[in-house]
């Protein structure tokens, strides 16, 4: 729009091909910039542009920006739909996990009569149990192995010594 302060002295030319060759590119650049000659004499007269075709150019940008607006606005819905489902999962795998942790608690408390394992037993079982954790266990599993590595027990109660024993055989199956 600044070319316009250029071109409009030349509408006082004395030559008339100058007159209409200025009018002609103050038309030029008032349509490019979304303007008209109202708006051109709403400014110069200190009142609000309100042309026609510039209410015309506002309204299609106000239902652009409202496109824009609404668009951003699904992705907000998504973002905050995958958040709460995150958050639901984190929770339902604390839960497990405590779950978890009071079962073997409860298991190593009600140890049944069975003899100590030997010694060195707790270094077996640790090392199958980091072979176990590595392997493709359910979420299940491969928490209640990280229990039993993290419990430094060693021997195990019968519940807990025959879980661990099955995904142990199973492991040595798969491989």
């Amino acid at each position: 729009m600044k070319i316009l302060g250029k071109i409009i002295p030349l509408l006082g030319s004395n030559q008339i091909g100058e007159v209409a060759a200025a009018a002609a590119a103050c038309e030029r650049v008032l349509r490019q910039g979304g303007r008209d000659w109202y708006w051109l004499a709403g400014l110069a007269s200190g009142n609000a542009p309100t042309s026609p075709i510039h209410i015309a150019y506002l309204e299609a940008e106000v239902r652009n920006l409202r496109t824009r607006l609404s668009a951003v606005g699904k992705v907000s819905q998504r973002l905050a739909s995958d958040v709460e489902g995150l958050r639901r999962e984190n929770a339902r795998l604390s839960q497990l996990n405590a779950s978890l942790q009071i079962q073997l608690r409860q298991a190593q408390r009600s140890e049944d009569a069975r003899a100590p394992e030997p010694a060195g037993r707790g270094d077996r079982i640790e090392q199958r149990a980091r072979m176990l954790i590595r392997s493709k266990l359910s979420t299940e599993d491969r928490a209640f192995v990280h229990a039993v590595s993290r419990s430094r027990s060693n021997h195990l109660s019968g519940g807990v010594r025959d879980r661990f024993e099955r995904l142990w055989s199973e492991f040595r199956r798969g491989s």
